[in-house]
């Protein structure tokens, strides 16, 4: 939403992407939980104890460079020229 009306750009941070499919793996868990479509103990029994480490280092790689970039925009004054039309 963001990146649409503002004109951010996420960029990956120090060269380090993360995988998509694992965001959506936890997008789908958090969001079966939260409408009540699962409990924690059915959403959590399909991963396995090593895929956590997987999900935690891109978790962390796209906060990383979510931040990093709102960082970027906010530091080089993007947004006085992206000023949305009402």
């Amino acid at each position: 939403m963001a990146q649409k009306k503002l004109g951010i750009e996420i960029k990956p941070y120090k060269n380090k992407s993360y995988e998509r499919k694992h965001i959506l793996q936890i997008k789908n868990i958090r969001n079966d939980l939260a409408h009540g479509n699962q409990a924690f103990n059915e959403a959590s029994s399909g991963l396995a104890l090593n895929e956590l480490p997987e999900l935690l280092v891109s978790t962390t790689q796209l906060l990383n460079s979510l931040f990093s970039s709102i960082d970027s925009y906010l530091q080089n004054e993007y947004y006085l020229e992206n000023v949305p039309k009402r």
